[in-house]
């Protein structure tokens, strides 16, 4: 019997969003095109087919009934799928943002909605206590092609006689990421259990030992062909479950937005993906069992295809030798990949019926609802807000920042004699960039840089704008914002917390009103070394922690605006133990009566009708600060090694106390404000001025020129042949080493 070669064709993440109307018909008509190449394909995808947000929206509008036959949240999302061809699809975290209904209502055949045309797959939730869900739920092992809109741990897909089993998992951190109403990860204390929501964490061993009699009974059917359709968030993941598996030979891992790619692959810069693989395509392990396991992964937005063709032997073994680089890979959404792959055929692409005119008839629609949104202009950036997830769950943002700063002035109209106000959000809530990538072209040397947002001419909106859709897509979730009063360890309890998260967890923190150091070599839970409070330019205000202690005369009362999926204890921040005074922020600048911490602080019957969401934050605070082009945002977003508020010290060093003025090593020119400064050379011959105020002045070593002015300073010169004045004022004036005027 000669060799079965299957291509795998697949997709993780499609999050609809402001760039899937440009991807998605791409995409479709890659797969329209490579599906003709081979006899066996197999389309499937990884979760996270929806996300709350401008597209999500738009695509329930009552003017897509005519494309999706009954739109509502969700449905134009599954019908791309259904386009696509896929044949199954694992269940993501996403599905349940807005609680199971929605995803219930997004796959279930009603009237002229088809429903999902394919199973969605896990085999690690527990659906019986959800009464949105457990009606959907069926048996394992069956055809794909008899089970559409249904829930099922596995299926089958038969493709010219062969048949390959498929399985699926989802994260087991769900319950603390998203908002399922009743379903539960198996293996962890369920609803009404002490510990539920607080003790699911990433358990590869319970994983495996819930997978294995799911795959074990595809072999018993006499499958021999199996696919792992997994969305565990984190690619490590996916790959410290491969060796613990035995008869699995490919795992889709999503979940992580991992971009894979082999030697012949072009990865390409979108807003909010840059143009680098994170590791090569296919990863290649081995299983329990020592045969071999190919382990592939794609970015999201519909922005790359994966595609793997691989020969299995006629006793089901999967044979690495068949990979061809050619021809597998990571095929990027893009014009200069679809002339790659039609030819001369390319006016093919989008033909009457093919699946890139389907997809585009769809995503066409969406966007026609939502660029009316581009007109209304909020606010101007003469800078890209970075958005990009490998930055705000691993590092501050200039977004991170912009938007931490908006929910505290939201907050601080409600608290005006609160001078100790902290912002804190999880980066996992920004969604997208604002702004643009530049293509170029050929040989250009801009290719793939970052700018603000490109101007809209036909909806009006000028270069540098930033829109009403802008902000819905990059604030998705559109969290309400909620106030909670703590203590100086209270404070230092939540920003350990986040600091001793892994880069890539959502929960990675961005903030406003404070700034901290930690040091990641330390164990979780006691990475944070300095803790300040600032005022709105970034100056100390107060001490909370020195060298991971609560100082003496730190605020007894802090309070703190956040998130209420945050403040709930969303990502497994421990806000609730930790605060007190839990209060929306409302639309007339009030706060509401303390809330009940036994409540679901995110569940609708909750919310006040007028409670902020940050989306209302955001909108105030550009078109307060930042109304027009002479008055842009102008932050850019930095590096590790210069950020201010959050300061990794295996990047930087700990310059929490000195109002972010300090130099480089080299030789600086640092000027502080009418304000006290703290202000600090560091090597390198350096001019430094405090201006008026009283300033604490160093030098450090290097041919340095020191003046306090204005104010009781403190000049200190350093190593060094220094001049150092003090200036008016009652001044304290100190050489030390080196030849000092």
């Amino acid at each position: 019997m000669a060799n079965y070669t299957l291509q795998l064709l697949h997709m993780s993440d499609g999050e609809g969003s402001t760039l899937t109307p440009q991807t998605a018909p791409i995409m479709g008509a890659l797969i329209d095109r490579f599906d003709n190449q081979y006899a066996n394909t197999l389309v499937l995808a990884g979760g996270d087919n929806f996300i709350p947000g401008p597209f999500l929206t738009a695509g329930a509008d009552p003017a897509l009934n005519g494309v999706v036959g009954a739109t509502a949240l969700g449905r134009p999302d599954i019908a791309i799928y259904n386009a696509f061809g896929v044949r199954a699809s694992t269940i993501g975290n996403h599905e349940f943002d807005l609680g199971s209904a929605t995803f219930a209502d997004a796959i279930t055949p009603a009237g002229a909605w088809v429903g999902a045309r394919f199973p969605y797959l896990s085999a690690n939730l527990d659906f019986s206590g959800d009464s949105a869900l457990r009606g959907r739920v069926t048996a394992g092992g069956q055809q794909a092609s008899a089970i559409p809109g249904r829930i099922a741990p596995s299926t089958i897909v038969t493709i010219n006689g062969e048949r390959i089993g498929i399985v699926g998992a989802t994260t087991q951190v769900l319950e603390r990421i998203s908002s399922p109403t009743g379903t539960e990860v198996n293996g962890f204390p369920k609803a009404g259990e002490p510990g539920d929501n607080q003790t699911e964490r990433d358990d590869m061993a319970l994983l495996a030992s819930q997978l294995q009699p799911v795959i074990d009974g595809l072999i018993a059917q006499g499958v021999n062909k199996v696919v792992l359709d997994s969305h565990l968030q984190l690619l490590p993941n996916e790959q410290a479950l491969a060796p613990l598996l035995r008869g699995v030979d490919i795992i889709l891992a999503a979940g992580s937005h991992t971009r894979l790619g082999d030697a012949t692959d072009r990865p390409a810069a979108f807003p909010g993906h840059d143009a680098t693989y994170a590791g090569p395509y296919p990863i290649q392990t081995a299983g329990a069992d020592g045969a071999p396991t190919l382990i592939v992964a794609t970015d999201s937005e519909s922005t790359y295809l994966g595609r793997l063709v691989i020969d299995f032997d006629e006793a089901g073994r999967l044979i690495p030798g068949s990979l061809n680089p050619a021809v597998t890979g990571s095929y990027a959404s893009t014009q200069a990949n679809l002339q790659a792959a039609y030819g001369s055929d390319v006016g093919q692409a989008f033909a009457a019926g093919s699946i890139g005119a389907r997809v585009q008839q769809i995503t066409g629609a969406i966007d026609s609802v939502i660029r009316t949104k581009e007109s209304n202009v909020y606010g101007f950036t003469d800078v890209y807000l970075e958005g990009d997830r490998a930055f705000g769950r691993a590092q501050e943002t200039n977004l991170g920042d912009l938007s931490a700063d908006a929910n505290a002035a939201a907050a601080a109209r409600a608290l005006p004699n609160q001078r100790f106000l902290v912002s804190l959000k999880n980066g996992g809530g920004i969604r997208a960039s604002i702004g643009a990538v530049d293509a170029g072209g050929g040989n250009d040397p801009n290719a793939g840089a970052k700018l603000p947002p490109l101007a809209n001419p036909a909806a009006g909106k000028p270069e540098g704008g930033v829109s009403q859709l802008d902000t819905e897509n990059a604030l998705r979730f559109d969290n309400k914002l909620m106030v909670f009063d703590t203590t100086p360890q209270g404070l230092l309890n939540i920003l350990n917390y986040g600091a001793g998260l892994a880069p890539g967890n959502g929960g990675y923190p961005q903030i406003g009103g404070v700034k901290f150091s930690y040091d990641p070599s330390q164990p979780a839970g006691s990475r944070v070394r300095s803790v300040a409070l600032t005022d709105e330019a970034g100056t100390v205000i107060a001490r909370v922690v020195e060298n991971g202690q609560v100082v003496a005369g730190a605020p007894a009362t802090i309070s703190v605006v956040s998130l209420n999926f945050t403040a709930n204890g969303g990502d497994g921040y421990p806000t609730k133990q930790n605060g007190d005074n839990f209060r929306y922020l409302l639309a007339d600048g009030t706060l509401s009566a303390p809330v009940d911490e036994a409540l679901d602080f995110t569940a609708p019957a909750n919310l006040p009708a007028n409670v902020v969401g940050e989306q209302a934050a955001f909108s105030q605070y550009l078109r307060a600060r930042y109304p027009t082009a002479d008055r842009s945002y102008a932050t850019p977003d930095t590096p590790a090694s210069e950020d201010l508020r959050i300061q990794n010290l295996s990047a930087r060093a700990d310059t929490v106390f000195n109002s972010g003025r300090f130099g480089t090593g080299g030789n600086d020119s640092l000027t502080g404000t009418a304000e006290a400064d703290e202000i600090f050379g560091y090597d390198g011959n350096d001019s430094l001025s405090g201006a008026a105020g009283n300033d604490v002045i160093q030098a450090g070593a290097g041919a340095d020129q020191a003046f306090g002015q204005d104010g009781d300073d403190t000049v200190q010169g350093g190593a060094g042949n220094d001049f150092v004045s003090g200036g008016f004022g009652a001044d304290s004036v100190l050489g030390e080493a080196g030849n000092d005027l």
